[in-house]
C-alpha cells in the first residue's frame, strides 16, 4: 500500500486500494486503478475502438496476463507479492455464439 493512500472510500465509489491475494498465496493491497484498468481507460470512441481491437487481438495470440501490479502489506511500504491482471475473452460477434 503506498504510503498516504488508503484502503476506503473517502470521497469517490472506488477506494485507492482493494485487497487482493497475490500471484503466491499473499493477501495484501494494490492500487484499484491498476487493478480495474481505470488508469489507461480511453478518452473517446476512436480509442475505444483501438483499445478493444488491440485486447482482442492480445487474446486471441494466447495474451491471457495484461500486466501484474505490485501488492503491498498492511504497513504501504512492504511489497509482498504481485497480482496478475488478465485480460477477461473478447465479446462475442452476434451470431458468432
Amino acid at each position: 500500500m503506498p504510503a498516504g493512500e488508503e484502503n476506503g472510500v473517502p470521497d469517490a465509489l472506488t477506494p485507492d486500494l482493494v485487497s487482493v491475494m497475490g500471484n503466491h498465496g499473499i493477501e495484501g493491497y494494490a492500487d484499484s486503478k491498476l487493478v480495474f484498468g481505470d488508469a489507461d481507460q480511453p478518452s473517446n470512441p476512436e480509442e475505444a475502438v483501438a483499445y478493444q481491437k488491440a485486447r482482442t487481438e492480445a487474446y486471441n495470440n494466447g495474451k491471457r496476463v495484461a500486466y501484474v501490479v505490485p501488492v503491498y502489506s498492511a504497513d504501504g511500504a512492504t511489497q509482498v507479492d504481485t497480482f496478475s491482471v488478465k485480460l477477461p475473452p473478447p465479446p462475442q460477434e452476434e451470431g458468432k455464439r
